[in-house]
């Protein structure tokens, strides 16, 4: 159902929604890239996209992107939790052959946008955790502004 929502976004329509908008917005901001005018009905699986000339491959991009993303950040995260680069090596290697990850990232869906912020606010903790002894320090405040963002 997220391209439903990307068509309202795409034609400036109201709705309501319970969850949090960003990866949805994310999800449109490929679309507006790809020239998507909000045209197609999401309505049921299998309906064709060629049909409407629906830029599928650039709302694509967008879930792809932070499926790659993720694997370096996974690989540093744990490198600032002090694990050896062999650990690290073998979880992202894990994370590549993770076959959910992989078809979640192929779609267009929420799921990897969200484990990438979940993710990604793991990395900024760890970041931050580096300045702990330097509190106040400008890099102290950026790394948690950054996790507070990524939150």
């Amino acid at each position: 159902m997220s391209g439903n929502f990307v068509s309202r976004y795409m034609k400036q329509e109201f709705f309501m929604d319970v969850h949090p908008p960003l990866g949805k917005l994310l999800l449109a901001l490929g679309g507006y890239l790809g020239g998507y005018s909000g045209d197609f009905s999401f309505s049921k699986i299998g309906l064709s996209y060629l049909s409407k000339q629906v830029p599928y491959m650039s709302m694509r991009t967008v879930p792809a992107l932070m499926g790659v993303f993720l694997i370096p950040l996974t690989f540093v995260t744990l490198l600032n939790f002090k694990a050896s680069r062999s650990a690290a090596t073998l979880s992202c290697l894990l994370l590549i052959l993770d076959n959910a990850l992989t078809c979640q990232s192929r779609l267009i869906m929420l799921d990897s946008i969200l484990i990438f912020f979940v993710a990604s606010s793991v990395f900024c903790w760890s970041q931050f955790r580096k300045y702990a002894k330097k509190p106040f320090s400008l890099l102290w405040w950026n790394w948690l502004l950054f996790l507070g963002i990524s939150f």
